[in-house]
């Protein structure tokens, strides 16, 4: 990504879905950021909760339940927005813990978030939480585009956030 980031200078710089259970929070927020900084504010983080299960017990790396991974996501996203905005920041989640984390220098502008999701218990209306962009397919009809796409929306708008943006 750094390469493409220096040979193409006018290019966004974002990657497939990446599975959040195969790099430690802090960890991506912080090489996120310095990709931010360093490609002069073109890079979107682009993750979900990961779904391979194969990959996941080759690694040796923990496959908890869909509902899980969602909600280790949205920890995930939260640890991210932190450490891309505060000097030294602290999280404590059910999951995850940051205790004065640094991710210097702090990305300006902030890195945009794609979330790939589709379920519409728990993945969906973290996307209106959580995500910039939405990362999903065409489902078959229209009809379950606009359910899903009013998941999204009303989750959003739940959450204080314009659903426009």
């Amino acid at each position: 990504m750094t390469w493409v980031a220096a040979k193409f200078p006018s290019v966004l710089l974002s990657h497939h879905v990446l599975g959040h259970g195969y790099r430690n929070p802090a960890l991506t927020a912080k090489m996120a950021a310095t990709l931010q900084t360093l490609s002069g504010g073109r890079f979107i983080l682009s993750i979900g909760a990961g779904w391979r299960e194969e990959e996941y017990a080759a690694y040796g790396y923990d496959f908890p339940s869909v509902a899980t991974r969602l909600r280790q996501l949205e920890e995930v996203v939260q640890i991210c927005r932190l450490m891309w905005t505060e000097e030294s920041p602290s999280f404590e989640g059910k999951h995850f813990r940051i205790r004065d984390a640094m991710a210097p220098p702090l990305p300006d502008p902030i890195p945009p978030i794609c979330i790939g999701s589709q379920g519409e218990q728990i993945g969906l209306p973290l996307v209106g939480r959580q995500a910039d962009i939405w990362n999903t397919y065409m489902p078959a009809n229209e009809e379950d585009w606009i359910r899903k796409r009013d998941i999204v929306l009303r989750s959003a708008e739940q959450t204080g956030r314009d659903p426009a943006s």
